[in-house]
């Protein structure tokens, strides 16, 4: 039995039909007895049975509530997942790819070729009305053909050809980099990563034992398409021992009071690198911070030995201190913890007034704003206690924000501290971290695993455009052009995109899909993108005022 806010249901598996029916009518009589207790009652209008296999004529039980027989159907809709006999997922597909056409129609109203919305502002109308419907449930798909999740891409396709107005001749990998988005395939192994990483966060997790049973279920998954969640769950399983957990969620381990407890966190205005900022930090110190006892704390990533480290450095206190933390940790979860041990040194040392200087911007501002949210970082939660059991001890702390490598000393012998922390060998498995660090190490992992397949096909597709693509590894596939945040119009920007692209009105590309006899220009030389705008004589008096849009319709071409 399970349930979900007013969704209840009730299931069980076995081979005899007649066994399981009787389980079934007398958990019903139960049930009704206890709601009936409590003046409730269950509607039979709204009841629906069903059953799952592959007999094409199973047998079929009759369950009765109140003496009225319940409904049977062939397909099913519960938390919005349509669920038919055989698992086939044929139907939810279906209602999704139409679901998802609406907002396609919708791109398609508010733009044409060379007019309408800006392409960033029909990028986020596709992941606002058109990717979620793609995404939906789509983490459970098993045992799903080939062919039905074709349908779920070939509306992706249709949704970014019309968000960069490009030619059908477009190839599909060409959309996909220009719009910075991935396959479906890729967003299915991420977010299931994502639901099981985030389900790894509570300890006996009964959901993580149903799965833990469908994922070693005597190889049932070795000749059939395996769910994105199984992988996911084979995947994170092998790094859960990195996720901290507990029976509750993290965000519960402060009560109100200490969430609400204020932090006393100062940005400084000091410039970084400007070569006043040693004076301008003495000045800081000299003017604010009299009487506190000074701590420096930095955190380091190698990232050519994938190692981590802290240092924490005081004069005042005489400390040096720095540690290894486990490789996959980020920089931001590095510096809080950095920040934590801090505060642990001072509340042992009973220090009445210290002050905390962090070159992290980002671990500041975090606890300068905080923000209760069920996704806040462990280690952030764990500062937030500290800072709160700092302050029940009457002991003042401050933290401030200074710039990194600006000649601050006290900071440049913490960093000192850090980077011999991350080159230490200690064992670090005693460190639980949060969720999201294991998140993103599979999330690059998973980017990086989408930048190959990318590359493959552009070998025989777009192999123009690839090479233009990989001149600058900055620009990877998973980041959007740069001409979505540009301030063109639209004509502007979709004939840029079409020509970036290598599929716009040229003679060339017009002989290609056989709308020209020849690929010729009217100057008799052969009419690629270079010819029209570089070296046709016709074109040279107006070399020196290019406008892109003058490739955007097929008559003001000079051919």
């Amino acid at each position: 039995m399970g349930q979900y806010a007013d969704d209840t249901y009730l299931m069980i598996t076995g081979n005899d039909v007649s066994v399981m029916r009787e389980k079934i009518q007398q958990t019903l009589d139960q049930l009704q007895i206890w709601l009936k207790k409590r003046n409730l009652t269950l509607s039979t209008n709204k009841s629906t049975a069903m059953i799952f296999t592959k007999k094409h004529s199973p047998i079929i039980p009759c369950f009765k509530i109140n003496n009225e027989p319940i409904q049977w159907k062939q397909e099913i809709k519960y938390l919005g997942v349509t669920l038919d006999k055989n698992l086939s997922w044929t139907k939810h597909t279906e209602i999704m790819c139409s679901k998802a056409l609406k907002g396609v129609n919708i791109l398609r109203s508010l733009c044409r070729t060379w007019w309408g919305a800006h392409p960033k502002t029909l990028l986020i109308i596709y992941k606002s009305l058109i990717r979620p419907y793609l995404d939906f449930g789509s983490i459970i798909y098993g045992g799903c053909s080939r062919k039905i999740l074709n349908k779920l891409d070939t509306v992706q396709h249709q949704a970014l050809r019309a968000v960069g107005s490009f030619m059908k001749s477009t190839p599909i990998n060409i959309l996909m980099a220009e719009c910075g988005e991935t396959s479906l395939e890729t967003r299915r192994k991420s977010l299931a990563q994502k639901f099981i990483c985030k389900s790894f966060r509570f300890e006996n997790n009964t959901v993580l034992t149903e799965i833990e049973n469908i994922a070693f279920f005597r190889g049932y998954w070795n000749n059939k398409y395996t769910p994105a969640f199984i992988k996911a769950y084979y995947l994170v399983k092998t790094k859960s021992r990195w996720i901290y957990g507990s029976s509750h969620l993290p965000f519960f381990e402060l009560n109100y009071i200490d969430h609400a407890h204020k932090v006393n966190c100062h940005i400084s205005e000091i410039q970084k690198y400007s070569k006043t900022a040693p004076a301008d930090f003495n000045n800081l110190k000299n003017q604010e911070y009299i009487g506190y006892d000074h701590i420096y704390t930095d955190a380091s990533v190698n990232l050519e030995t994938k190692s981590v480290g802290i240092g924490i450095y005081s004069d005042s206190l005489n400390i040096e201190y720095s540690a290894n933390l486990p490789g996959h940790w980020s920089i931001f979860s590095a510096e809080m913890m950095a920040i934590c041990k801090a505060i642990n040194i001072i509340i042992k040392k009973k220090r009445k007034f210290c002050v905390i200087f962090s070159d992290s911007l980002s671990a500041i501002t975090c606890l300068r704003e905080w923000k209760m949210s069920s996704n806040t970082n462990i280690i952030s939660i764990n500062v937030k206690k500290y800072l709160h059991k700092a302050a029940l001890l009457d002991l003042y702390i401050v933290c401030v924000w200074i710039p990194s490598h600006s000649g601050i000393i006290g900071n440049e012998r913490a960093d000192i501290l850090a980077k011999k922390g991350a080159s230490e060998k200690n064992k670090t498995s005693k460190y639980r971290g949060d969720q999201n660090d294991v998140r993103n190490i599979l999330q690059r992992s998973l980017e990086n695993q989408w930048i190959k397949e990318w590359n493959e096909v552009g070998v025989s597709k777009g192999k123009t455009y690839t090479h233009m693509r990989n001149r600058d590894k900055k620009f990877t596939p998973i980041r959007k052009c740069f001409l979505f945040d540009s301030e063109f119009d639209k004509y502007s920007v979709s004939t840029m995109m079409r020509l970036r692209s290598n599929h716009c009105l040229s003679p060339e590309h017009l002989f290609k899909i056989k709308v020209y006899d020849s690929p010729n220009c009217q100057c008799a030389e052969y009419g690629d993108i270079v010819h029209i705008l570089f070296n046709c004589q016709l074109n040279r008096p107006c070399v020196r005022q290019i406008s892109f849009p003058s490739l955007g319709t097929r008559g003001e071409i000079v051919i």
